[in-house]
């Protein structure tokens, strides 16, 4: 039965719905290397798997210049489109929570700080694009890429609801933060690239281990 509580479920993308740490972590390598930066921790890339990508650019390797952080996104991206997207799986057991959620009448939307385009592709990929009513990622040239602006949008869309009836479900602590600062509950999932205790000290609402606990959650009473 349908969780009473919560209407709308905002998901986040990556380590949420698909595991695209590969396509990511070759994408900024690919990008690095275009831009000649030779010199960097490998280590530094994970940190990467969340964050807005212009943002990762800009604060570790381009301060202060624009330009060369649209130069290295623009290879990013081109990597994505031609390798990375085919690098990408669906998480074991999402497509069918996703088919229940959509048969309880929940609302379904997806808040993803990559760009748009993207975001629309990877769910028209992995053939799950139509139980989605509300797709928002960032724009092509990388504003609007926050998770508190991106679960903004979703609230200006659903204007009708209350806050207490929406819930941003992600992986990372800029999906905690960003719910929290958007007033709404949060859900953390520890099968991403987060971790508990990240999770909890961004203020995670609940923490799920597995994505059929966190159906089971949406099922209950």
């Amino acid at each position: 039965m349908k969780n009473k509580k919560y209407q709308v479920l905002i998901f986040d993308l990556d380590g949420t719905l698909i595991n695209s740490k590969k396509g990511i972590l070759e994408g900024y390598r690919h990008a690095l290397e275009k831009m000649g930066v030779q010199t960097y921790d490998p280590r530094l890339l994970l940190t990467f798997l969340g964050p807005p990508l212009y943002d990762n650019f800009r604060k570790h390797f381009f301060p202060d210049d624009s330009s060369s952080v649209e130069m290295a996104a623009s290879y990013y991206k081109e990597y994505m489109r031609n390798k990375g997207k085919l690098e990408a799986e669906l998480i074991p057991r999402v497509r069918e929570m996703i088919k229940v959620l959509f048969e309880n009448k929940y609302s379904i939307t997806l808040a993803t700080s990559k760009v748009q385009e993207f975001a629309d592709g990877f769910l028209e990929q992995f053939h799950i694009h139509q139980y989605f009513s509300f797709v928002v990622g960032a724009n092509p040239d990388g504003t609007c890429a926050t998770k508190k602006e991106l679960i903004g949008k979703v609230l200006e869309n659903f204007s009708t609801f209350k806050k207490s009836e929406f819930v941003m479900i992600g992986d990372r602590e800029h999906d905690m933060i960003g719910a929290r600062e958007n007033g709404i509950d949060s859900i953390g999932v520890l099968y991403g690239y987060g971790n508990e205790k990240e999770l909890k000290d961004a203020g995670a609402t609940m923490i799920v281990q597995s994505v059929k606990e966190l159906t089971k959650v949406f099922k209950s009473n």
